[in-house]
This record gives C-alpha cells, sequence and structure tokens, in this order.
C-alpha cells in the first residue's frame, strides 16, 4: 500500500481480487493434491499457469491498490512464469521456479511487512509471502522426487496461502457491508 491514510480505501476495492487470489491458489494446491502421476510437461505447465496467473491476478491488485511496489512482484512471477515454459529440464524448472517464488516471496512479505499498519489483512501478505518463499527454497530439494513431489511442495504452499487469502478477502468484504471499512 503507498500510503496508510489511503491503503484501507483501495483495500475496499481490491477485495474481489484478493479471493480470486486465494481461489487461483487454492484450485492449484487441490489439483496438486489429488493428481496422481502428473508428467513433467503436465508439470511444467501446471506451474506456469499458476505463476502467470498469480501474476495477472497481482498485477489487478497493483492496479486497485494503485501501489507499484505490488506490480514488481506480479511482473516478477509472471516473468519466472515464462521462464519456466521454456525450461530445458527438470533440474531447471527446479531452480527457475523455485528463484521465481522465493524471489516474489521475499518481495511480498517484504511490500506487506513495510505497509502492516495500514489493515490487518496487509499483514496476513508477510505469511503468505513466507509460505510462497518457503516452497521455493524447498523445491530444489524434491526434484529427485519427480513431478509429484515437487508439485507437492508448491501445493502445500499454494493451500497455506489460499487459506490465508481467502479469510483476508472476506474479512475485508465483511468490514465493506458493515461499514467499516469505506467501499
Amino acid at each position: 500500500m503507498s500510503s496508510s491514510a489511503h491503503a484501507p480505501r483501495f483495500l475496499g476495492r481490491a477485495w474481489q481480487l484478493l479471493l480470486v487470489r486465494g481461489l487461483v491458489c487454492a484450485v492449484f494446491g487441490l489439483i496438486t493434491a489429488f493428481w496422481a502421476t502428473p508428467d513433467d510437461t503436465a508439470m511444467r505447465l501446471m506451474i506456469a499457469f499458476y505463476m502467470l496467473a498469480l501474476g495477472v491476478v497481482n498485477w489487478r491488485i497493483s492496479v486497485a491498490v494503485r501501489d507499484r511496489r505490488v506490480l514488481s512482484y506480479a511482473l516478477t512471477i509472471a516473468i519466472f512464469g515464462v521462464i519456466v515454459l521454456i525450461a530445458p529440464s527438470r533440474a531447471m524448472l527446479a531452480l527457475v521456479a523455485a528463484l521465481g517464488f522465493t524471489l516474489f516471496g521475499l518481495m511480498e512479505a517484504t511490500v506487506c511487512w513495510m505497509s502492516r499498519r495500514t489493515h490487518p489483512v496487509v499483514r496476513d501478505g508477510v505469511i503468505i509471502g513466507a509460505a510462497m518463499a518457503g516452497s521455493g527454497t524447498i523445491l530444489p530439494l524434491v526434484q529427485d522426487l519427480g513431478p509429484h513431489g515437487m508439485l507437492g511442495v508448491l501445493g502445500g504452499g499454494a493451500i497455506i496461502c489460499a487459506v490465508v487469502m481467502l479469510i483476508g478477502a472476506l474479512t475485508v468484504r465483511h468490514e465493506i457491508t458493515s461499514g467499516s471499512l469505506p467501499a
């Protein structure tokens, strides 16, 4: 959030986007949890789509809250999503995805930490960023487990993010409808 005086008003406009981001994470996490035998191509496409979807949703959030810092980590994850599509091997894919998720998570956690006094849901971004960075950090360590293991690590981080993001989005929506937060 660019300014503590303006953040709650802009956050009120962004609750639907927070909900969409939570749903993107939930869908990815649930697919990875229940897909028993993904192959390398499916893993590549799933990770790339997830990274690109996060980039698009965070880009829309950056427009809604008018914060270029959010745009910077939206572009980061989207660029790494494109690079994942062309990674020549599983090891390179793991490295690129790990770097993308770790940078994205650290950037998000840092931005949210710096803006944590604007609204409680912004503090949730620190948790979400840590979960993203954590799953990115672990990813290269499990590449020998194959697509199922790699997607499992990213899916676990996505489920954590989904729960926190969905609760935050619904909290903001409740505050808007109750009148304690301007729309």
